[in-house]
């Protein structure tokens, strides 16, 4: 049975989430965004459906940790606010969101909404493993899928080695992984900081990649830890979007 966090300081969503979700469903609560984390860290849930505005640490913050941290980098995360501007919308996309849905929704189409995200990452677990097996030498996936933070906690959680080749459109920049840390990076335009190519992919939506399976060696180049290098993508995205 699927487990979903469902995250408001308004104590009323919560009963109507549990009443709208509750069968079929093991529910958690939290009424802010450190209870939360600290939730889902325990016990990683399979959906977190959260609020923005909330006292302490808000929905924009938690996403952030969430996505941050190996264990919970690639846990499914639906909006559930009143802020619904387009502008809101594009922000909480960026952040690694799976979906946004404004509170005055209709029931029914939260339900179909929770239950698509809920396929959509079954699925992508299977297809993970079915990659994994298919290509001994590597593993290949599409960005649209798993997005580029996500897939860089992953590695970084599974200690992958080797060469992750990463294309969008007609960009494309190479990392080396060691032990699923990331110590060098290159692209078609040369920088003296290779951290700059890890941010550049960051903002990517689509896109393909491809980790060959390889020995890699020389020094640490970029000397940044992957949770740091993500948390800074993040900030670079959020000065960007607000110009």
């Amino acid at each position: 049975m699927p487990t979903i966090l469902i995250v408001d300081d308004d104590q009323l969503v919560r009963r109507f989430l549990q009443a709208l979700l509750g069968a079929g469903h093991t529910l958690i609560e939290a009424a802010g965004g450190t209870d939360a984390l600290a939730a889902a860290t325990a016990q990683v849930p399979d959906l977190i459906i959260t609020d923005v505005v909330m006292p302490g640490m808000d929905g924009w913050a938690l996403v952030r940790a969430l996505r941050s941290r190996p264990a919970t980098a690639l846990v499914p995360v639906l909006f559930l606010t009143g802020l619904d501007s387009a502008e809101h919308r594009t922000h909480g996309f960026q952040l690694g969101a799976d979906d946004y849905v404004a509170k005055n929704c209709d029931a029914k189409e939260i339900r179909l909404r929770v239950q698509r995200i809920l396929d959509r990452s079954q699925a992508f677990k299977r297809q993970t493993r079915e990659v994994a097996r298919q290509h001994r030498s590597g593993m290949m996936g599409d960005l649209s899928v798993i997005g580029p933070a996500s897939l860089l906690m992953l590695f970084e959680m599974e200690r992958k080695t080797g060469e992750l080749h990463l294309k969008h459109d007609d960009q494309e920049v190479r990392l080396l992984l060691r032990d699923g840390r990331i110590i060098d990076a290159g692209g078609r335009e040369p920088s003296d900081a290779p951290e700059e190519h890890v941010y550049q992919v960051l903002g990517w939506a689509s896109g393909e990649f491809f980790l060959a399976s390889t020995t890699v060696s020389g020094e640490d180049r970029i000397g940044i830890p992957t949770s740091h290098l993500l948390m800074e993508g993040a900030r670079r995205l959020d000065e960007g979007r607000r110009g």
